[in-house]
């Protein structure tokens, strides 16, 4: 179980920069439009972190955890 959801967060977040980049490699094509992988792209891990800074508040509490694990 966490082997497959790091695996997704791994898998997805190289997934996620090289539709930002426009799939910079020319053995990586992009999904055809309308395609089960274009869909999968708007689940994608960064995509909803990113989406209302959730990212920034996981950062913070994770960081004011060990800060308070350490006193």
């Amino acid at each position: 179980m966490t082997g497959g959801f790091n695996g997704y967060l791994v898998i997805g977040s190289l997934w996620y920069f090289m539709h930002v980049l426009g799939y910079p490699f020319s053995t990586v094509l992009a999904p055809a439009p309308g395609s089960a992988s274009a869909g999968l792209v708007e689940s994608l891990p960064l995509s909803w972190l990113l989406d209302g800074n959730l990212l920034t508040l996981l950062v913070v509490g994770l960081f004011l955890f060990i800060l308070i694990a350490i006193i």
